[in-house]
């Protein structure tokens, strides 16, 4: 049978684990089952301020009770892990976090504590945005275009499938082409199936070129 480790290795241990904790990029908070705060690292000190030994849902949201959809509470509920994100004020500019909550459990299985991670996702929601705005505005300039358009993208299998056309191209062709949606380019339009288009076209996906 093994040994059993001594008080000052555990305290070793455990001051090995508070080290390693210390230095994690992310926010780390570990909440016992009443809501109460029992450690922050310094990241999450820096971001949220010192809160050991009050409850959660007062000092991080002002509120008298827990958060609806806490994944704090959620995971105390089922001892599943949960992830959430959240929309902060500060100041006069939002930001968002990632909250992972994750059990601690005791040696028969129930949930002790939880231990919360919280990460800033702000640049990437804002990339996200920026990119969705980009995407939007050049959906709009393809939808007043006079020229018929056809767009494809790359599935997993390298061939190429319709996903949408402009209504111009509807004009042109007299059709509707939503119906084509999903289809290869040789399944939607089996006449240039036999001529150069079909290749010229994966040369592009897959190059950039022409």
């Amino acid at each position: 049978m093994a040994k059993k480790p001594s008080y000052e290795e555990l305290e070793q241990r455990v001051t090995e684990l508070e080290r390693v904790v210390e230095s994690i990029g992310d926010g780390i908070c570990i909440i016992d089952a009443e809501f109460r705060i029992l450690y922050e690292n310094k990241t999450h000190r820096d971001a949220f301020g010192e809160h050991t030994g009050e409850y959660c849902y007062a000092a991080y949201h002002n509120k008298n009770e827990t958060c609806d959809e806490c994944p704090v509470a959620l995971v105390f509920k089922n001892g599943k892990s949960h992830t959430r994100e959240r929309m902060v004020q500060e100041g006069e500019k939002v930001a968002y976090y990632e909250v992972a909550a994750s059990p601690i459990t005791y040696s028969r299985g129930g949930v002790t504590a939880v231990i919360e991670s919280v990460r800033n996702i702000t640049e990437r929601r804002r990339a996200e945005e920026s990119l969705a705005e980009s995407e939007e505005k050049f959906r709009s300039i393809i939808e007043r275009l006079p020229m018929g358009i056809h767009m494809y993208e790359m599935d997993s299998d390298g061939q190429l499938r319709f996903i949408d056309a402009n209504p111009a191209a509807d004009r042109i062709l007299g059709t509707d082409n939503k119906l084509y949606i999903g289809k290869t380019i040789e399944e939607a339009f089996p006449e240039v199936s036999k001529t150069e288009i079909p290749g010229r076209f994966q040369a592009i996906a897959e190059e950039g070129g022409f």
